[in-house]
């Protein structure tokens, strides 16, 4: 049999801050623009919408056949900040029925008690929540206030002087509805050749003769939080009516039974099928009901769980500040002496200077090692290539230019980095060197690409992503994170592989071979001798020395030579400019000197 459910929800009204525009494209599943606010509403991605129409008076203009201008119209004709705007109601269709038969259906008793009223009606057919009950296919009706005709919206019909009249309008306006609704229903239905038993009958059940408590309505609030595992005032009230209605039918299926039977009575373990049923739907109603209290219950207690660690927590923040509260105000007392004071500042100072000495030797030893030690030459950075195109570029007016003007001039330094490392390979000789310059270009490529991929992540967190817990994610950056950070086949991990093997090279480097010479005589015995207690890095080496000599001088030479051609090809006011930058270095070098003395 048919479900009967005819409802007309509250008014839409912008006193509570409702949009009819927004609600106009939610029920129709489409984009309306709304232009009182300019907002877009863009529900196209719902696929609960089957059809949609807009069904209006046959004197109405053009434009109120187009929903979004209608309903623009409907938002500009309104001037009061609390105006009323549309009212929306809801009805079950028949699951009978076709999708053609249930759109014929609402057409024919949208325009008898709306259309022919003088009253557009937007409407859409929905399919049912694949969730819950498969046969609840219904329909959505949004009305507005007021009536219209070919000189477009007319006034708004009288209205209730006091609460209590207008309550009776409403409730007589309803059930006007209601019967209207049903005598539909029922002809169509029968058209479509079902017998009676799929009728509908708009009276209660107390009318109809019917000895049953009505449900209530749970609403999609209450629906969300049982499917939650939440358990919630109304369902709790639907629950227990229909427990009840079921230990009711229990009990008049019992009588009839019963009624007219033998005098021996039936065995009390024996029961109909009829009562089978009824006991295990009771059964299974109150397994659900203690499944969603013991959900509830394991809820509670993880909210309880949460809150004491939140507390300790929170305990351990005060104690800590209290801790550093008391360290300062001893320290305050300690530094209220003047002799204290001078004696703290000049151990600060001593420290802070004995630290900053101890880091510039261990940065300048390393660069040293790599200098001397490492085959090829040292590794660029390629944060500080980035902070130096950054500095020559960057403008506080254009910075979204400057920062594009910034990642070009990154690109051709790496670029030209790259190839006079590509010219070094090919005219080197030494096998050892050769191999180092190939796996400290591999080593640059790999860390330019790990550090210009961790910036297009981040603009493309900025510019498309999505929040999620808390922080911006985007497809980009998720796919550019895992090529960098990938543990075996990532940009990092592939630069941490080849300086591990640049380490390895080294230290091969380092072994010396043994010598295959004649006795040497007393002399070069003890220098040998001498030499030989010296620290292994200040032990000289001729042959790799003049070889770096004559590399380093190469270098030289053909930088020489590419400024002189640079400079021929400049005008006499790039040469003044250029010459402006070099004495503008040489100047901030020379203080970055006297800071280190």
């Amino acid at each position: 049999m048919a479900q009967f459910h005819v409802s007309g929800h509250a008014v839409i009204t912008r006193g509570k801050g409702q949009k009819v525009v927004r609600s106009a494209a939610y029920a129709a599943g489409e984009r309306l623009r709304d232009d009182r606010y300019g907002d877009v509403h863009d529900f196209t991605r719902r696929r609960h919408v089957l059809e949609n129409a807009m069904v209006v008076p046959e004197n109405a203009p053009d434009w109120a056949r187009n929903r979004e201008q209608f309903w623009n119209a409907v938002e500009a004709k309104e001037r009061r900040k609390d105006s009323q705007l549309a009212i929306p109601y809801d009805i079950a269709l028949p699951y009978e029925l076709t999708l053609k038969q249930n759109m014929a259906l609402a057409r024919e008793y949208v325009k008898a008690e709306f259309a022919d009223k003088g009253l557009v009606a937007d409407i859409a057919i929905h399919m049912p929540d694949p969730r819950k009950d498969p046969r609840n296919i219904h329909l959505h009706i949004l009305v507005p206030t007021r009536p219209i005709d070919e000189n477009g919206f007319g006034p708004k019909p009288a209205t209730a002087k006091s609460r209590t009249e207008w309550d009776d309008m409403q409730s007589d306006h309803m059930l006007k509805l209601r019967e209207s609704w049903a005598e539909h229903h029922n002809r169509h239905i029968t058209a479509a050749g079902f017998d009676t038993s799929h009728h509908i009958d708009h009276r209660s059940l107390k009318d109809q003769g019917i000895d049953r408590e009505p449900t209530t309505h749970r609403g999609v609030a209450s629906d969300h939080m049982e499917d939650r595992g939440i358990t919630t005032e109304r369902g709790d009230e639907y629950r227990e009516i229909k427990t009840e209605n079921q230990k009711q039918a229990l009990r008049k299926a019992k009588r009839q039974d019963y009624a007219g039977a033998s005098e021996a009575r039936p065995m009390p373990d024996s029961q109909s099928p009829q009562d089978k049923i009824a006991e295990e739907a009771v059964r299974r109603e109150q397994e659900r009901v203690e499944a969603a209290k013991e959900a509830q219950k394991k809820w509670e207690e993880a909210q309880a769980s949460e809150q004491k660690r939140l507390d300790t927590l929170g305990k351990a923040y005060v104690e800590r500040v209290e801790a550093l509260a008391l360290a300062a105000a001893q320290k305050e007392r300690q530094l209220a002496n003047p002799d204290l004071l001078r004696e703290f500042i000049v151990a600060q100072q001593a420290q802070q200077q004995t630290e900053y000495m101890r880091a510039r030797e261990e940065v300048n030893r390393a660069r040293q090692m790599e200098q001397t030690r490492s085959p090829g030459g040292p590794i660029q950075d390629a944060h500080s290539r980035y902070n130096q195109s950054l500095a020559e570029n960057y403008s506080i007016n254009d910075p979204w230019q400057s920062l594009a003007k910034t990642a070009l001039h990154e690109h051709a330094a790496f670029r030209r980095e790259q190839d006079n490392l590509a010219k070094q390979i090919d005219q080197a000789t030494d096998p050892t060197l050769r191999k180092g310059l190939m796996l400290r270009q591999a080593i640059e490529g790999y860390e330019y690409l790990a550090i210009t991929g961790e910036r297009i992540a981040k603009l493309s967190e900025i510019v498309s992503g999505r929040l999620v817990d808390g922080k911006l994610v985007s497809e980009e950056s998720t796919r550019m994170r895992i090529l960098i950070n990938h543990e075996e086949n990532g940009y990092n991990a592939r630069a941490s592989a080849l300086r591990k093997e640049l380490r390895e090279l080294r230290q091969e480097r380092d072994i010396t071979p043994p010598a295959k010479e004649k006795a040497p005589t007393q002399e070069k015995a003890a220098a040998q001798q001498q030499q030989e207690k010296a620290p292994r890095s200040y032990r000289p080496r001729p042959s790799r020395q003049r070889e770096m000599d004559e590399r380093i001088k190469r270098e030289d030479d053909a930088a020489k030579r590419r400024d002189e051609d640079r400079l021929a090809k400049m005008t006499d006011a790039e040469r003044e400019k250029e010459r402006e930058k070099e004495r503008e270095k040489q100047i901030q070098l020379q203080k970055d000197r006297d800071r280190d003395r």
